[in-house]
């Protein structure tokens, strides 16, 4: 599967949620200890691909099972398999 975005992420700030220092400092980073800030950078980007890719692969089955084929192809067992 190709990806349409290969980048590197070099940070992942968040919002800062002083609202008064926001004007002035509008992002902030996840950790004041740097190495901390990347693992939990890194650990938040990893679960969001990790969900990204669920829906996916959920999407794609549930597409796969709308179709109908000839008997004893491999699509139009998805579809028998839910009673259709």
């Amino acid at each position: 599967m190709n990806r349409i975005y290969q980048g590197r992420v070099s940070v992942v700030q968040i919002q800062n949620p002083d609202e008064v220092a926001r004007k002035t400092d509008p992002w902030v980073s996840l950790d004041s200890d740097a190495t901390r800030a990347r693992e939990r950078g890194e650990a938040a980007l990893l679960e969001h691909h990790v969900l990204f890719q669920d829906a996916v692969n959920y999407y794609i089955v549930a597409l796969a099972s709308l179709g109908r084929a000839e008997k004893g192809v491999k699509l139009c067992t998805l579809h028998s398999r839910q009673g259709g």
